[in-house]
């Protein structure tokens, strides 16, 4: 098709919002400093609201209490704030950090340290966030929304299509196993 056909008088470009400007030794050193930590870092990286996926992925740092998880993100009503913070209260987890909402440097600080991006959205387009994550050299635990199925593959995460509680807890030592155990963390 030509462009000219379509008599468009106007071409926006539009940025795809990921950027980092790491060189390849850049990259190189965050990969192999990432696996300095005693635990496995895991990023939830999006709005706290239920679409998002925040209570099963709380659900998962229940489960996986040797795991620390890094919740990043603004929350979407009070409602949703209250549900964390008694979820966390009620479960004695030591091992959730909210960090508020991320921008600059520390949005980069948590992508360098972070072993997994977990990612279990319920209703999604074209998540950015699954990009940024892989521009880090970070494995994604997902969901099967929107295009997410043409981002993410084999070789750089996993898609769940069940948030049964069981498989979902299933799926996650999976991936674990999978992605990050190669580098010899135990996961009970």
């Amino acid at each position: 098709m030509n462009l000219k056909s379509l008599n468009i008088k106007e071409v926006y470009y539009l940025p795809n919002g990921v950027e980092n400007n790491l060189s390849e030794e850049e990259f190189e050193n965050i990969l192999e400093n990432r696996f300095n930590s005693e635990k496995i870092q895991v990023l939830y990286l999006n709005h706290l609201i239920d679409m998002k996926g925040y209570m099963e992925t709380l659900f998962l740092a229940k489960e996986f209490r040797d795991v620390i998880f890094n919740f990043a993100g603004k929350f979407g009503t009070k409602d949703d704030e209250n549900y964390f913070y008694d979820f966390l209260k009620k479960n004695n987890m030591e091992n959730v950090i909210y960090h508020g909402f991320v921008i600059g440097e520390k949005k980069e600080e948590l992508l360098k340290k972070s072993h997994a991006l977990c990612y279990i959205s319920k209703n999604d387009a074209f998540p950015l966030t699954l990009l940024e994550a892989f521009s880090y050299g970070i494995p994604v635990f997902t969901t099967n929304e929107g295009s997410i199925s043409y981002i993410v593959d084999e070789k750089s995460g996993m898609i769940v299509n069940s948030l049964d509680e069981e498989n979902l807890k299933n799926k996650f030592r999976e991936f674990l196993d999978k992605y990050i155990n190669k580098r010899n963390f135990t996961i009970l």
